[in-house]
């Protein structure tokens, strides 16, 4: 059965002399019996032991096992061989103390991926005299027990081959001699092979003994026992394997997933301190880890979502806004009909339109301001309307006292409006007569008083005065926490919370329904459908911007035209004077003449220091142009001024003498003219003195017809609303002289030439967006300002350019409302889109939420990608790469210390697969229990995180979102953190030959 031949063994030290083990060892063995190998120690007999087992691999010869040969074995077949032909015992027990002895018996069994049938470990037990052992563990067995152990898990397999080495060296005689005899009872059906220095026993007990010296053998004696020898002591014991003879064929060894995964946990038990470090250290690494990919998916558009559905305030507002460069947006003052369109049908959210407050004057003031307080909670009044519907107000639970608008002069306001006009009282002006009505607060102090009081209040929608039917209670301030705002409030330094309180408390009552006021339905439709038109056909947009003089000097104007507009209006002031032109090139600009006036006209007295020359001209062009009956004048009001200073300009001084008194009176304007010319201003220098008293009396009696004109004329001559009597100020007569020369002068100092303003001079912005620079209409050169019109229709303040550079700016359309507003949804799906509509920055024109919380988003998102996640990045990688060395510190002393086991292992034919598993599942213990403990940290961690946010926001705040995918990548970070821990030492452990384990080397 078994050969060897011309086996070699040479030993390399590091250092030191080469040591030759074996030198051309041949023996043959029989099937069985009991041979003993003797030698002194360095003979060799340990080597050739370890060679016969597969435990070391000869330098030079072959072990014919069954007819095979040993060259012909792979290392996987000397796995097998060993789990299958050959059953160790060792001198140092190398059984497994945290198993019990049936598990440790077993554990042969299980490398055969046979069961461990208990039937079969009772009848070993009983075999080795161990019967009811099975339970114990290895420390409640004495010495000889143990060994005992050692051969039961030898030969439960039922080995061809038993090799015991030394296996009584570590024992008394007497329990020494129970060894052998059990031994010997092995011998009866399969060979048993003893490396021993007991002479005694080998002559004993042996049928063979082989001596060795010096790597050879140098004797070989098998005995020839007499009849009945020995057989007495065992003739009435059974063998081992009973009657089933011992296995053949070479049988694979793995080892159960179970056991060695138990193998793994009971190891952990032995550096308990080491291993809390480890699992410690691992756990802050991997909670960093999992803040880290926590906050990788962190998501702006679903963080927004969640703000708005979990936000305190019942409606979402939205803005028509501009994108910059996409970079960042800015709010439109304003948003269109197309605006409103577009939100509804990108988002599925039933928007509306908050109709702008109608400009004129409101007919109402408070009575007694100061009732308000000096706080800011009394801040705001009406700032638009939306039509009154009681669907609407049941969906938000408001509660509605009086009742809705039945026609277009009815409304209602909200309850914190009529609180403040009860809390101040109102002054309501005089309709029909001169006597304004005044409604104190203790009339109104209680809603059905208010509503009993039938007040006419303007119209947010029409301007007109209109019946206050109903008030609703909108819930603002409920919980009462704006209350702080009564009083001068003024939170303290580094006061987050204060400051985010005051953030809400603005956007409440700036936006949303607490400062809205209901109108009749139909009404708000009939201007609706009016507005719509407008943005059709009168081809303006409601962009406000500035037109800048010199940087300095500006006008606003209200809307950005196409040259459409001109093609029909004949008031067109042209700097080179062609009248039939009604097209502008790409970067050609006209000016309503409001824009013009206010744009060219100084600011304050300095800027009448110019060269004013051959104004007369365009003087009088101006003059003849301007519409005897329109409202305003051509700077502050009153039009009707400008046909009056014409009418001065062309009246005799003859005339003029009979209003010489009259014009005395007025004596500012010939002061100021004396002024300047005292001052050597170069317009007046050139003027005589008797030039300058004409001038004065013609100007002083412009004012003169305006005191003897209608009403209009008299309380809007000098253009402030101050009831004039007739006495004007010169400052304001210098106005209307004035505002007419610097206007000649900036549009071109040589009239009747194509001479035009330097663009240089002049600038051009638009106030609508963020930081009020937002640019709408992109110039293909620099723009040139080439004339001034004037239209019937209250001299719009548009600036109109050519049609093709109108078309190209998406961004133009005509404002018909404030913002927009919902009442709020609990809708995700439709909260994404209008959050991934807020952060578009790839169309000009798009839209910006305005509800207190969701520029959290972007700060988050900025402090996530430029300074949490390097920070976490960093943290966690660094202690990640700490963790790979402490869990593969942990695995190598760990394998250190469980060397011979591991030596064991392999004797009993575990393959190296089988012995990584169980050190894998040792570093997945670890891992495991470092996942658990982080997964739960981290999702602990983000549950405090945002509750801390939440709290200092005001808001309901989900910025670290831990979930199932955190959880798979956290697991995947654990098992790669595991493998590589396991890899270095495992691989080192890989090198190692099955006898450099057993004798720990």
């Amino acid at each position: 059965m078994l050969e060897l031949k011309n086996l070699t063994r040479t030993y390399k030290p590091k250092k030191g002399v080469p040591v030759q083990a074996l030198k051309n060892v041949s023996l043959s063995f029989e099937d069985k019996g009991m041979v003993f190998v003797l030698g002194k120690s360095g003979s060799g007999k340990s080597t050739l032991l370890n060679l016969i087992g597969g435990l070391d691999f000869a330098d030079s010869g072959e072990i014919i096992i069954d007819g095979k040969s040993s060259k012909d074995f792979k290392e996987k077949d000397y796995d097998s061989y060993r789990n299958t032909y050959i059953g160790f015992v060792f001198q140092e027990y190398n059984i497994l103390n945290e198993f019990t002895v049936g598990e440790n018996i077993t554990l042969a069994l299980e490398l055969q991926s046979q069961k461990g049938d208990t039937g079969r470990l009772e009848e070993i037990l009983k075999e080795v005299d161990l019967e009811g052992y099975g339970d114990r563990k290895p420390n409640e067995l004495s010495g000889g027990q143990k060994q005992r152990v050692a051969i039961a898990r030898a030969i439960i397999k039922n080995p061809k081959i038993v090799m015991a080495d030394e296996p009584t060296g570590a024992l008394d005689s007497e329990i020494g001699k129970a060894i052998f005899d059990t031994l010997k009872r092995l011998s009866q059906d399969r060979l048993v092979i003893v490396v021993s220095h007991d002479r005694e026993f080998a002559e004993e007990y042996g049928d063979r003994i082989i001596e060795l010296a010096d790597g050879e053998v140098i004797s070989d004696e098998t005995k020839v026992k007499a009849q009945g020898e020995r057989d007495a002591e065992t003739n009435n014991l059974e063998s081992v394997a009973g009657d089933t003879a011992p296995s053949s064929g070479l049988k694979k060894s793995r080892l159960p997933y179970k056991r060695a995964l138990a193998m793994g946990a009971k190891t952990l038990s032995r550096k308990r301190l080491r291993l809390a470090v480890t699992i410690i250290l691992c756990f802050f690494s991997f909670l960093s880890f999992g803040l880290v990919v926590t906050a990788m998916d962190f998501s702006k558009v679903d963080t927004e979502a969640n703000v708005l559905k979990n936000m305190r305030q019942d409606g979402l507002v939205v803005r028509s806004a501009l994108t910059y460069n996409e970079i960042y947006k800015g709010s439109l003052f304003g948003a269109s009909y197309n605006d409103l369109q577009k939100l509804r049908e990108q988002t599925g959210i039933d928007f509306q339109g908050v109709a702008k407050e109608f400009n004129r004057r409101a007919n109402y003031s408070y009575y007694n301001r100061s009732a308000l307080g000096d706080g800011e909670y009394y801040s705001s009044d009406i700032t638009g309307s939306l039509p009154a519907e009681q669907d609407l107000f049941d969906s938000q639970c408001y509660t509605l006292y009086g009742r809705l608008p039945e026609n277009e002069n009815e409304f209602v306001i909200s309850k914190y409006i009529y609180e403040k006009m009860a809390l101040a009282g109102l002054i309501i002006d005089a309709v029909d007569t001169g006597e304004d009505t005044i409604i104190r607060p203790e009339e109104i102090a209680d809603i059905q008083s208010f509503l009993d009081k039938q007040l006419y209040l303007s119209s947010p929608l029409t301007g007109e005065p209109s019946l206050v039917v109903g008030v609703v209670d909108t819930k603002f301030n409920s919980d009462g926490r704006f209350d702080v705002f009564k009083e001068p409030y003024q939170e303290a330094e580094y006061d987050r919370k204060g400051y985010n309180l005051k953030r809400e408390f603005y956007d409440a009552v700036a936006e949303g329904y607490h400062t809205i006021a209901f109108v009749y339905p139909q009404a708000y439709q009939k201007w609706e459908d009016s507005a719509k038109v407008q943005l059709e056909l009168d081809n303006v947009t409601e962009s406000s911007g500035r037109f800048y003089i010199n940087k300095n000097d500006f006008t606003e104007f209200s809307g950005v035209a196409n040259d459409e507009v001109i093609r029909n209006i004949d008031k067109i002031l042209w700097i080179d004077g062609n009248g039939e032109r009604r097209e502008l090139a790409n970067n050609e600009i006209i000016l309503g003449a409001d824009i013009a006036i206010q744009a060219l006209y100084p600011s304050n007295k300095a800027s009448y220091k110019v060269y004013i020359k051959n104004f007369k001209t365009y003087f009088n062009g101006m003059v003849s142009l301007a519409p005897d009956t329109s409202e305003y004048d051509l700077r502050n009001g009153g039009a009707g001024e400008a046909a009056l200073l014409e009418e001065a300009e062309s009246i005799s001084l003859q005339e003029l003498e009979k209003y010489k008194d009259y014009c005395r009176e007025i004596n500012y304007v010939f002061d100021y003219m004396l002024y300047f010319r005292r001052n050597d201003q170069d317009f007046y220098r050139d003027l005589d003195i008797n030039t300058m008293q004409e001038k004065h009396w013609r100007w002083s009696y412009a004012c003169y017809l305006g005191r003897r004109e209608n009403n209009y004329f008299k309380e809007r001559v000098g253009g402030y609303y101050n009831n004039v009597t007739g006495r004007q100020s010169g400052e304001y007569i210098i106005n209307i002289l004035g505002n007419r020369w610097y206007l000649d002068y900036k549009l071109s100092k040589a009239p009747g030439t194509a001479q035009r303003m330097d663009a240089a001079d002049y600038d051009i912005s638009y106030s609508d967006a963020y930081y009020r620079y937002l640019p709408i209409v992109e110039f293909v050169d620099a723009p040139v300002i080439v004339g001034v019109y004037f239209s019937e229709d209250d001299f719009p303040s548009n600036l109109v350019i050519n049609n093709k550079m109108y078309e190209e700016s998406e961004c133009l359309e005509k404002s018909i409302y404030n913002y927009f507003i919902s009442p709020k949804i609990n809708d995700k799906s439709k909260l994404i889109k209008l959050a991934q509509l807020n952060f578009d920055t790839q169309h000009l024109r798009g839209f910006e939420i305005q509800n207190y919380g969701v520029d959290a988003a972007f700060e988050w998102d900025f402090a996530f990608n430029n300074v949490l996640k390097p920070i976490f990045g960093g943290v966690a990688g660094v202690l990640g790469v700490l963790s790979i060395l402490l869990m593969g510190g942990y695995i190598t002393s760990s394998i250190n210390a469980q060397k011979r086991q591991i030596g064991m292992l392999r004797a009993l034919g575990a393959t190296k697969s089988d012995v990584f598993a169980i050190f894998a599942n040792e570093s997945a213990i670890i891992a495991g229990i470092t996942l658990v403990l982080s997964v739960i940290g981290t999702w602990i961690t983000s549950i405090v995180f945002n509750a801390v946010i939440s709290n200092a926001r005001l808001i309901t705040l989900n910025i670290l979102n831990f979930g199932i995918l955190q959880v798979v990548l956290l697991s995947v970070v654990c098992i790669g953190v595991a493998v590589l821990a396991s890899a270095i030492p495992l691989y080192k452990l890989s090198k190692k030959k099955p006898v450099d384990s057993i004798q720990d080397r």
